[in-house]
């Protein structure tokens, strides 16, 4: 509800003033004398990316009359597609209210039980393919069965001339299992694919990822050289239990952030990839047998060529007691002779910095530390930085 300040009249030597003074009987003003632009802008704000509900626009064209006139007559508020239950004729209405406008869908589906869940699963995927052709951000999470179930529907290829946006999790699969699901009955059409997100769910190679730009790869046997060009726009990668046997080289000419997330860099190296670019390194929630792959990877001439022009590095919660011992404080700075900020998230940075002061020549170009955020006041230039 909305409340107006009723006006009041002030007295004073000179006269008689009217203003706008809050006061205690103030008047209530109804949500419906908000003019419809207003109503229409505050409803676009409504989405949120991590709601798994039904879209935003059914709850809204429930609440009364007046709002679904509004909801109804505004295709915008109808792009948004969230499934989170078999139901054909809801997804119907919204396609149908959409009216031939791009669309971003999302589906988080429950494994089906009965004969009747499954003829609504299929019903409702085999309505979903022919608008993928409209589809600029698709988001897919469920069960094996189900996957199965809705690459089947899908058929053989998929025309996704608009997708830029690309997210499948497989909700069941193990990190033991690596190749966890194989979308190889499924090919997307697509022109700018630009951000890809796979947790168990690897992709043929037949899909053309030279222009993604951002790739998270999770619990996926990423085994599609045939994926990359030379001339590929990688600029962003994010690796977590995920095995890369490429044994020929890969060239990444723009890749400049890689973060490993409980990733042996074992697999990194040894795709031999060459990223002339890469300036950030994140290594996060390492194991101590992540740890000791990485100090054979920093012994390895191939290793210190990846990592030789690093100037950021962050460590996110990490067990540096265990890091610097394992993976040496020397062997560490030798490695980034052209570090020049040091993060520490969820990270104690005792160990490493402590453990930097015996070694003048370390990391000569350190100028900024950071813990938790927050910059850290003993910093300098060079050696005493440290």
């Amino acid at each position: 509800m909305l409340r107006s300040s009723p006006r009041r009249t002030l007295q004073s030597g000179e006269g008689s003033v009217s203003t706008d003074v809050p006061g205690d009987s103030l008047e209530v003003a109804s949500i419906d004398a908000l003019p419809q632009e207003l109503l229409c802008a505050i409803f676009s704000l409504l989405y949120d990316d991590h709601d798994r509900r039904l879209s935003a626009s059914i709850i809204l064209s429930h609440v009364c009359r007046r709002w679904r006139e509004l909801v109804l007559d505004l295709p915008r508020l109808w792009t948004d597609v969230r499934i989170a239950a078999y139901a054909p004729e809801v997804l119907e209405d919204i396609l149908l209210r959409s009216k031939g406008r791009a669309l971003s869908i999302c589906l988080y589906l429950p494994e089906p039980i009965r004969e009747s869940a499954t003829f609504a699963l299929w019903k409702t995927v085999i309505m979903l393919a022919p608008e993928m052709k409209r589809c600029r951000s698709l988001h897919i999470s469920a069960f094996k069965s189900v996957y199965k179930l809705i690459f089947n529907a899908f058929g053989y290829e998929v025309d996704a001339p608009l997708l830029r946006h690309l997210k499948l999790h497989c909700r069941d699969a193990k990190s033991s299992d690596k190749e966890c699901l194989l979308m190889r009955s499924v090919v997307f059409k697509h022109s700018f694919l630009t951000h890809v997100d796979l947790d168990g769910v690897a992709i043929p190679s037949a899909i053309d990822l030279s222009r993604v730009r951002t790739m998270n790869l999770r619990n996926v046997n990423f085994s599609a050289p045939g994926n990359f060009f030379s001339d590929n726009a990688l600029e962003r990668l994010r690796l977590s239990s995920t095995t890369i046997p490429w044994g020929h080289e890969m060239v990444a000419p723009r890749l400049a952030h890689l973060t490993l997330d409980r990733q042996l860099p074992v697999p990194f190296c040894n795709a031999q990839w060459t990223t002339p670019a890469l300036t950030s390194l994140t290594i996060s929630r390492p194991s101590r047998v992540e740890l000791y792959h990485l100090e054979r990877c920093l012994r390895d001439p191939f290793a210190l060529r990846l990592f030789a022009n690093l100037t950021n590095l962050t460590l996110a919660h990490c067990d540096t007691e265990l890091m610097a011992k394992l993976v040496g404080i020397c062997a560490l700075m030798q490695a980034t002779p052209e570090l020049r900020r040091l993060n520490f998230d969820g990270a104690r940075p005792e160990p490493i910095l402590e453990g930097s002061r015996g070694y003048s020549a370390g990391w000569p170009h350190l100028v900024d530390i950071y813990v938790g955020g927050v910059r850290f006041n003993g910093q300098g230039t060079g050696a005493s930085t440290v």
